[in-house]
This record gives C-alpha cells, structure tokens and sequence, in this order.
C-alpha cells in the first residue's frame, strides 16, 4: 500500500479507501521515532494485519477524534 494521506476513523466497517484516495484507519497499533519523525504502525481498514503500514505523522489526516 502506497503511502497517502490517511483518515483515521474506527466508526466504518465498509471498504477503506474513501473519496479523494485517502484509506480509513482501523487502529493504531504503535508509534516510534525514526530518524526524527513520529510515525505511526497504521491498520488499515478491511485489510489483513500483514498490511499494516508505518506512516508519518504528517500524512495523517484526522477527522478530530482523539487517540491514545
């Protein structure tokens, strides 16, 4: 899965990619530090856990909903 600006919500159980080409986050898994930049280990709505991707903070998009 290529790396896009991504929509959190854990509201849908529909396909994950959305309008525009961004995907719907299932869950966070993790976070960690890489060479300086937050990122995140994203699951990705209806896609299996080996597809679990490590994103950048900044290429996330939120829809205002809070995560721990």
């Amino acid at each position: 899965m290529d790396s896009k600006k991504n929509s959190e919500s854990s509201d849908s159980s529909d396909a994950s990619e959305t309008n525009g080409g961004t995907y719907e986050v299932e869950n966070i898994i993790a976070d960690r530090y890489n060479r300086g930049t937050h990122e995140f280990r994203i699951r990705w709505l209806g896609y299996p856990p080996d597809a679990d991707t490590w994103e950048p903070e900044d290429s996330l998009v939120t829809n205002n909903k809070q995560y721990d």
